[in-house]
């Protein structure tokens, strides 16, 4: 079988994470997509960081265009974990 890449993107692709929470739920994931949906550039991911662990980790993704160019994306997901936070913080009280 021959596999052609018609979005014509690059092999290596660089990304950025920051983990929103240590242990995700479907709530939490729901509250974050509500963040999120505003923003394409920004995706979510259930991801298990540690190895043989059973704790799956929430994480948001941001695609970098160039890595020499990562300052404004570090602070677009850190402004994103601060309102995921504060969001969260209006629900417990």
């Amino acid at each position: 079988m021959i596999v052609r890449n018609h979005s014509k993107q690059p092999k290596k692709r660089y990304f950025l994470a920051i983990s929103l929470a240590s242990q995700s739920s479907d709530l939490l994931v729901n509250l974050t997509r509500e963040l999120v949906d505003k923003r394409d550039e920004i995706k979510l991911i259930q991801f298990s960081i540690q190895p043989k662990s059973m704790r799956v980790s929430l994480l948001a993704l941001k695609e970098l265009n160039s890595v020499e160019n990562y300052s404004k994306p570090i602070e677009l997901l850190q402004e994103l974990r601060n309102k995921f936070r504060q969001k969260l913080l209006k629900i417990a009280s």
